[in-house]
């Protein structure tokens, strides 16, 4: 109901004419007229209509104007609706207050005012709808108060549950975990920090952080702190810790906490150990140093060895030729000018022509031996399952990493006469790198297809941080111009293994940069084993 809807008024007389009298009065003011000519009829149209005011005769046969306002206050929906009593007989004033015990709120005598009556009736009426409409708002503001406080007990049980479980994570996590103000003043730390730094919660609580770690740690701490602080954004850093077990490394993302302003209040750091990880990727990069330095160093060799026997075999080859080609003209001179030469002459001139031809046929094999140690190599190369290799890195990488996913897709039984040692290292190269630089995790993709009857594909994608553009020509200018002499293209060591490896195995390897973030590697081979050039004689 609004301000100005029409109420309903009940007007009780058991004389009709009485009735239209009142409607006649009242009927300007725009409400619902309700008529009853007994005491009963009026108790029947109560129970089945919200009346906002009654006006009632107070002398009517079997109930009176009085009993009949008793019998209307005890019903609980009226017990506050306006009841007039109008009447003409009954004027003293032991029977005005027997009409107000009885629970009417006017009293009116006849011969009636209209206006009076109007005025009376229309402040009831009024008071009715604004009563009506507060008791509207009471209940509105009822159901949100209670939504309000069963959405705030909900918050407190979420968040009562999340620092029960923040609590858990503390307890019982190896990481380092702190929490401290922006002041570098301790909140909380759990009990990996304890481990490793001696110090416990109790200990540590409201103390500067920096005066209770070595004077090593503490240096870094603020430097890395102040850049939180100040970038307003969590950062990951690698860093080391010097603790009770000595210097440990450690990988720390630290996320800055803010207040109602938005101001940064504090910062919360969580530290891995990766001592381990990265003292064997120390021992792998230098395993493979030592590997490609050995690589260069028989690869110098046989390059030196072929050189010289290239040499040995020109200058060996000239005098032999000479001498063979001495002796046949010699031979012929003789037999000419001299058919009946002594045979021991002839003998001897047919020993010298043999001889420079074993010799000739020695001087080839001394070259021969340098094609031999290639086709070595070339049946070093054997169907490999490209796709099998795939599925056992992927397993491998996946289990090193939980900040990404690493999807395999492609064909299955890609199948490549290839070295699978090497072929592994190069995808092994390929998903390290993109570890490396997509250090917020998320996904990296490793495609393994056959490209067409000649040629197998292996792409491994991430969405990390790339290369700027402008520095991409230069960078992979040196990297595609790279020679086994110069393996500082610009992209770290494991790149141009893998650069070499693809191009040992007559393959060839290029970068894509899409559209939407990151480096995408792709790596073409040939599907039989590349078959090496005949070497050219001297």
């Amino acid at each position: 109901m609004t301000t100005t809807d029409p109420v309903n008024i009940l007007m009780v007389d058991d004389q009709p004419a009485k009735l239209l009298s009142y409607e006649a009065i009242l009927g300007d003011l725009g409400e619902h007229l309700i008529t009853a000519t007994s005491g009963r009829e009026a108790l029947d149209l109560l129970l089945k209509n919200d009346i906002a005011i009654v006006l009632m005769d107070v002398s009517m046969p079997e109930i009176d104007g009085f009993e009949l306002a008793e019998l209307i206050r005890q019903h609980p929906r009226y017990q506050k609706t306006a009841i007039i009593f109008i009447s003409a007989v009954r004027l003293t004033e032991l029977d005005r207050l027997k009409a107000y015990e009885s629970g009417a709120v006017d009293y009116i005598s006849v011969p009636i005012i209209p206006e009076i009556l109007r005025a009376k009736v229309s402040v009831f009426a009024d008071l009715y709808r604004k009563t009506h409409q507060l008791e509207l708002l009471n209940r509105e503001l009822e159901r949100r108060v209670e939504e309000r406080t069963a959405e705030a007990q909900a918050n407190v049980a979420r968040l009562r549950e999340s620092e029960e479980r923040i609590q858990v994570i503390m307890r019982n996590t190896s990481a380092v975990i702190y929490l401290i103000d922006a002041d570098g003043r301790c909140q909380q730390v759990n009990r990996g920090f304890e481990a490793v730094f001696g110090v416990t919660n109790e200990e540590a609580r409201g103390h500067s952080i920096y005066g209770l770690l070595p004077v090593e740690t503490s240096a870094h701490l603020q430097a890395s702190h102040h850049r939180v602080l100040t970038e307003r954004a969590p950062v990951e850093i690698d860093e080391e810790f010097v603790g009770a077990n000595g210097a440990r490394a450690y990988t720390s993302i630290k996320t800055p906490l803010f207040d109602a302003q938005g101001d940064p209040s504090g910062i919360v750091s969580v530290s891995t150990d990766i001592t381990e990880r990265k003292q064997a990727e120390d021992e792998r990069v230098e395993l493979l140093r030592r590997e490609h330095s050995a690589r260069l160093d028989a690869e110098a060799a046989i390059q030196t060895r072929d050189d010289f026997l290239s040499v040995a075999a020109h200058e060996l080859k000239t005098p032999v030729t000479s001498l063979r080609a001495s002796a046949q003209l010699l031979s012929r001179k003789l037999l000419k000018s001299a058919p009946q030469a002594p045979q021991w002459l002839q003998d001897g001139l047919r020993v010298i022509d043999q001889q420079s031809e074993r010799l000739t046929r020695l001087i080839g094999q001394l070259l021969d031996v340098s094609r031999l140690d290639h086709e070595q190599r070339l049946a070093d190369r054997a169907p490999t399952d490209l796709t099998a290799l795939a599925e056992r890195l992927v397993a491998a990488f996946g289990a090193r990493t939980s900040r990404h996913t690493i999807a395999l897709t492609g064909d299955d039984n890609v199948v490549a006469e290839v070295d699978p040692v090497g072929i592994e290292q190069v995808i092994s190269n390929l998903l390290d790198n993109a570890i490396k630089y997509s250090p917020e995790g998320g996904k990296i993709d490793l495609h393994v297809s056959e490209e067409d009857d000649e040629r197998v594909r292996l792409a491994v994608r991430d969405r990390g941080i790339g290369i700027p553009p402008e520095k991409r020509d230069e960078i992979f200018q040196r990297f595609y111009q790279a020679h086994a002499e110069d393996h500082r293209s610009g992209l770290g060591l494991g790149l141009f293994i893998s650069q070499q490896i693809v191009r040992l195995h007559g393959g060839e390897i290029a970068a894509e940069f899409p559209a939407d973030g990151g480096v995408r590697f792709v790596v073409r081979l040939p599907v039989r084993a590349a078959k090496l050039a005949p070497l050219t004689r001297p």
